[in-house]
């Protein structure tokens, strides 16, 4: 998912912050080219709910074999 900057906006607020230009203009631009990289909340909840799934599925799995086992060895 593409995470959408508003360059200028972010170079004002660096401006009025007291940086330089030349120093906000380069963590506007290291910012622009990793947002990519960022995940974002929904990200997150898919990553979440992927998880809860695999546990889910291990638990029933293992209840499985415990309950196999009983039955075999009894």
């Amino acid at each position: 998912m593409t995470v959408l900057v508003d360059t200028l906006k972010a170079k004002k607020k660096l401006l009025q912050a007291g940086f330089t230009d030349k120093k906000a203009e380069g963590i506007v631009e290291v910012f622009s080219e990793t947002s990519d990289e960022v995940a974002t909340k929904h990200d997150l909840e898919l990553l979440r709910k992927d998880m809860l799934l695999g546990v889910g599925g291990m638990i029933v799995a293992a209840v499985g074999i415990i309950l196999a086992a009983l039955k075999y060895f009894s």
